[in-house]
């Protein structure tokens, strides 16, 4: 018991350091984008998120910067999983921060569900399509622009609007499907190293 507790005492610490870390090095980008996020609108939130993730891990690859992490006592698998709680926190703090703008708790929680889906499934799509060596950024809009017009078919034999992380025509389906992107992000993330 007292080596798991070490275990996870020491991820912490390397939790708290990656954040101040981030703080440190964005903290223009992210002052801009949690106020943006107190709206009290799951929409606003995912557009926040979408350039957060640009600003921030997206820009960390396109730069090499996620090569000298990894000389520091950070792994690949720690960066991507940090990064990713790094985003849940911020959009955490908004949300909350933001609650008195909110009609009521459950729709805060609402939005705050429908932004973690979002985040996931864009996270995970993002890093997968630049570590197979498309630019971060490209990526970026591609994903949001196929995304979109994937949603904008409106047809009853359209399945992709169910299971859009943005669109969340089916919140279980959506949830799941954004998860299994996420994953496949991390193996991809992991397999590259961080490098695209």
């Amino acid at each position: 018991m007292s080596e798991l507790s070490s275990t996870l005492q020491g991820y912490l610490q390397y939790f708290s350091a990656y954040l101040r870390k981030q703080f440190v090095e964005k903290t223009k980008t992210i002052l801009l984008f949690i106020v943006v996020m107190f709206f009290p609108n799951a929409n606003v939130k995912m557009f926040s998120l979408f350039f957060i993730m640009l600003f921030s891990i997206v820009s960390d690859i396109r730069h090499n910067k996620i090569e000298l992490l990894t000389f520091l006592p950070f792994t690949s698998k720690m960066i991507y999983w940090y990064e990713f709680s790094f985003m849940t926190f911020l959009l955490l703090l908004s949300t909350f921060v933001g609650l008195p703008f909110y009609d009521s708790f459950l729709l805060a929680l609402r939005d705050l569900l429908s932004a973690m889906i979002y985040l996931a499934g864009y996270y995970g799509a993002i890093i997968t399509l630049t570590m197979l060596g498309v630019d971060g950024v490209a990526a970026a809009f591609m994903i949001l622009i196929v995304d979109s017009l994937m949603c904008a078919w409106r047809s009853d034999s359209n399945i992709y609007r169910l299971i859009s992380p943005s669109e969340q025509g089916n919140l279980i389906g959506s949830l799941v499907f954004s998860i299994a992107l996420l994953f496949v992000g991390y193996l991809a993330f992991d397999k590259r190293g961080g490098k695209r």
